[in-house]
């Protein structure tokens, strides 16, 4: 299978092989980033960066939702 992928108003045929490989490098990039960050604002902040960045996004925003326990 052969999918069309667009990159900077370009597109070019890539295989599934290649986009695999692509997104496997992308999550191990990720995973050894977040094995030194340990607070929430660092650990938000490297999502949002390399999400934006690696996957050409034009913007990326993340919520955090606290449940409060008032009972």
């Amino acid at each position: 299978m052969v999918y069309r992928v667009k990159t900077k108003n370009k597109q070019a045929p890539y295989s599934t092989t290649t986009i695999a490989v692509f997104y496997l490098n992308l999550i191990d990039r990720f995973a050894i980033a977040l094995l030194g960050k340990s607070t929430l604002d660092n650990i938000f902040w490297l999502i949002a960066h390399n999400t934006k960045a690696d996957l050409e996004l034009e913007d990326c925003v993340i919520y955090l939702v606290v449940e409060n326990d008032t009972t």
